[in-house]
């Protein structure tokens, strides 16, 4: 089995978009994929993985998203890893996994970027793997709350084709009626002084593929995203003490545009996690994994929220 890795390249989006389609039976469309896999919007750099083989077709894909933090006063290249994708016909034994995941590293060391970190919603496989063969250290526990609500399920309206642009744009709508514009400038706010940093490029970007709006609740800043399942998930920026009243707002909002869900999630270290714990049923999920290039800072107490897994 021979082939060799190198950083991703533009010439190889159509190649990404067969290869993520076979593995994870997911098709996206080439313009989707480039604007996820070369960031711009963040920081200009690709430093994801691919695998050529000896026919110069993709065999596998390893994404890395950079992206900025003020950690304990300054600014530092963190990078999430995101999509790991290997051919069926290449995953005999786990040495072109390692040999990929060794290699974006290098790429990121090569960038100064001070630390790696992952959560993988529903890659089974990819997670311990990650986590034992390339030594990433386990974060904090993370908890989920998903919130019923008593409505109309918008999700089959928007599956009906004729009439989905026109049921996201009232969805849209909805929210803007509902809601106030909130900042993006200086939110993201995380306990010891770690900040994540976005700009309104990057919304622009979340929102040519996603329904994402930043919005003011009740006085509180929120990351609100209208997921394909219909559910409505939400990060907090800015949560005061008053849950209660908050909840009300965001139930009232989630009913108005149609979604029976609403989807939080913190980890045990995170200050909001109690307040929810104790007025919510916690499901358990996976840990963060975290990995440090350039410093020794131990990075597996940081606290984070759902719009912190989001951000490519």
């Amino acid at each position: 089995m021979n082939y060799s890795i190198r950083r991703v390249q533009l010439s190889d989006i159509s190649e990404l978009v067969k290869l993520i389609d076979t593995v994870f039976d997911e098709r996206r469309t080439e313009s989707q994929l480039q604007g996820k896999i070369f960031p711009f919007h963040f920081t200009g750099k690709a430093i994801s993985a691919v695998a050529i083989d000896e026919q110069a077709n993709v065999i596998a894909f390893w994404g890395l998203f950079p992206t900025t933090v003020i950690l304990e006063g300054q600014k530092r290249w963190v990078a999430q890893v995101g999509d790991v994708a290997i051919h069926p016909q290449y995953r005999k034994g786990f040495q072109l996994f390692c040999e990929l995941g060794k290699q974006v590293e290098d790429f990121a060391q090569e960038e100064d970027i001070d630390f790696l970190y992952c959560f993988l919603y529903g890659r089974d496989n990819a997670y311990p793997l990650i986590h034992r063969y390339l030594d990433y250290d386990l974060g904090p526990q993370v908890n989920g709350y998903y919130i019923k609500v008593n409505t109309y399920p918008s999700i089959y309206l928007r599956n009906i084709i004729g009439i989905r642009r026109l049921h996201a744009f009232f969805t849209s709508l909805l929210v803007r009626c509902m809601t106030r514009k909130g900042e993006l400038e200086g939110t993201w706010e995380r306990r010891e002084g770690i900040q994540i940093l976005r700009s309104a490029q990057y919304l622009d970007y979340k929102n040519t593929h996603s329904q994402i709006w930043i919005r003011s609740v009740g006085g509180n800043q929120l990351f609100l995203k209208h997921n394909k399942d219909g559910s409505l998930g939400v990060g907090d920026l800015l949560l005061d003490d008053d849950l209660q009243q908050v909840m009300k707002k965001i139930k009232r909002l989630a009913f108005c545009v149609g979604s029976r869900i609403i989807h939080f999630e913190f980890s045990k270290t995170h200050e909001n996690d109690p307040f929810f714990a104790r007025f919510f049923p916690a499901v358990q999920k996976r840990a963060l994994l975290t990995k440090h290039l350039q410093s020794e800072r131990d990075y597996t107490d940081l606290a984070y929220s759902f719009l912190d897994t989001d951000t490519y």
